[in-house]
């Protein structure tokens, strides 16, 4: 069993590729669920399961990190099938090392803040602030992953066509 991260910033389609490995019938997960994930404020340690507070510098205030018992016990899994693991979070840099390759999703920012108004599945996106920080994020975040060696794949592309770019690399 190995363990594939496919990460990206918000509107690159990291859950849509989720949906789509598990149509093809890979074992993956989308870690944006409160299952994997959860808002922990900073200054109190307290945790939340959805986003609360989405005003002006929230995203100073609170990180979205993953459930370290959770997703350890996820990716340590003696499971023999791969696992596919579609999501970030502030956190992420721990788990590198039981990853076997990081997928990195990118796309220009004008489809990006397209995509987070438009969709339909998530609130995150909906108001100027958001996207003000997915797209700074973004500049760090890829170089990061980058830099950490992640395969870039082009998020422009039909989701079909991004999920096998990214399985054709795990098949070789």
């Amino acid at each position: 069993m190995a363990n594939y991260l496919v990460a990206g910033v918000g509107g690159t389609g990291k859950s849509s590729i989720y949906q789509e490995l598990v149509v093809r019938g890979y074992r993956a997960i989308d870690s944006d669920e409160s299952t994997y994930a959860h808002w922990v404020e900073r200054a109190t340690g307290k945790s939340f399961s959805s986003r609360p507070n989405k005003g002006e510098g929230w995203a100073d205030r609170y990180d979205w990190l993953w459930r370290p018992e959770i997703m350890n016990q996820q990716l340590q899994s003696k499971d023999s099938a791969d696992l596919f693991v579609c999501g970030v979070s502030n956190n992420l840099a721990d788990f590198y090392p039981l990853f076997e390759q990081v997928f990195l999703l990118t796309a220009p920012p004008a489809i990006i803040v397209e995509r987070l108004k438009q969709r339909t599945t998530n609130s995150f996106g909906k108001n100027p602030t958001d996207i003000e920080q997915t797209l700074d994020w973004q500049k760090r975040f890829d170089k990061e992953l980058a830099e950490q060696g992640a395969i870039v794949i082009d998020a422009t592309l039909p989701i079909q066509d991004v999920t096998s770019k990214i399985l054709s690399h795990v098949a070789a």
